[in-house]
């Protein structure tokens, strides 16, 4: 491939003044690079106007390149080779000069924001505790288990932890109450509590598994929601991500109250857009497919799941709970501002299969 052309993805563009080839390799002059990929720290000497990048590189966070006028993306944990020069025109503070806009914009989004989020103790809600807190949000982490959401906020500055059941109004009444008293105020949340219920078909479904799941899965987000909103029209507005599932658009099978719970969790997503989007508030739901934390880890461990994995995806693989988090914090942010009552999916393209 001829240095003036990028493919990435199998897509070429034009006069970026680099080349690539076996997947996301690239030469050129490198204008800006996200800190945290190990380049800055490891090859910048802090005398000269920039540095020459050659090496492979494994990076736990996102990466946004930009050549010139063209942004290019590479999704985290991605094995890179770069060669060329990266520029760092101020040099008294090389990280700065690095930083994407992108970046810099979702960060800002998070500061000083107060951010609930509901089965925050562990899996996705902990990881998306952890992405916001790494943003500059003062988190909630509101969860049945105290003990393990005590653990986290331990771990994290400016967190906070609450115990709440969510089926039960009262409670999610009080957390609410209770933030704005600490924090001084609420600008977003993310209603994750959420069970997945007994596996069965309709017929085998008892009144006590459809009742417990739809108390937690839906009236919860409910109870949370009414919560969250009844502070925004207060405070003229706020943004709302509740977790929904695959299993709210498309049907899974011997889950009759989970498919079900979500479903309902997306048309109640959809119905609160609607009527307080004049508000100044926000709500949109998350719909990822299979993804692994401690709880399905067994399931992830099974030749036969991995199997069907590949199958039903495009991607070959499921998604990873980090990129799942990604997608919450983006619904978050101000980058997202143009998005209400949206089905985000995150499903490795399951939905398409």
């Amino acid at each position: 491939m001829s240095g003036d052309q990028l493919k990435q993805d199998g897509i070429l563009l034009p006069h970026t003044g680099l080349h690539t080839s076996g997947g996301a390799c690239f030469s050129g002059d490198i204008e800006a690079l996200q800190p945290g990929c190990g380049l800055e720290a490891d090859l910048y000497d802090g005398k000269s106007s920039g540095f020459q990048v050659h090496g492979r590189h494994r990076r736990s966070v996102d990466l946004l390149v930009h050549f010139a006028n063209v942004q290019v993306f590479i999704p985290a944990k991605t094995s890179i080779e770069l060669e060329g020069r990266l520029a760092c025109p101020d040099q008294k503070s090389p990280s700065k000069s690095l930083r994407s806009s992108v970046m810099e914009d979702i960060m800002k989004d998070f500061e000083g924001r107060v951010i609930l989020v509901t089965g925050g103790a562990s899996g996705l809600g902990a990881k998306i505790v952890e992405l916001l807190a790494a943003r500059g949000a003062r988190v909630a982490i509101a969860d049945y288990d105290i003990a393990a959401a005590r653990m986290l906020a331990e771990e994290i500055d400016g967190a906070k932890a609450y115990q709440v059941d969510v089926t039960k109004s009262s409670d999610i009444d009080d957390v609410v109450a209770s933030i704005v008293a600490d924090f001084g105020r609420l600008d977003g949340a993310v209603n994750n509590a959420g069970i997945g219920g007994k596996l069965g078909s309709l017929h085998e479904c008892s009144d006590e598994n459809w009742a417990a799941v739809l108390s937690v899965n839906l009236n919860g987000v409910f109870y949370s929601a009414r919560a969250e909103i009844r502070h925004f029209l207060t405070v003229g507005g706020g943004v709302i991500v509740n977790t929904a599932s695959m299993a709210g658009l498309l049907a899974e099978r011997g889950l009759p109250a989970y498919v079900s719970s979500k479903h309902g969790v997306i048309g109640l997503t959809k119905s609160i857009a609607l009527d307080y989007g004049s508000a100044g508030i926000r709500c949109n739901a998350i719909c990822p497919t299979f993804f692994e934390t401690p709880m399905t880890g067994p399931m992830f461990a099974d030749p036969g799941f991995q199997q069907m994995l590949k199958i039903r995806h495009p991607l070959g693989r499921a998604v990873t709970v980090n990129e799942v988090a990604e997608s919450v914090v983006f619904l978050l942010s101000d980058q997202s501002s143009g998005m209400t009552g949206v089905s985000f999916q995150v499903d490795a393209g399951a939905s398409v299969s």
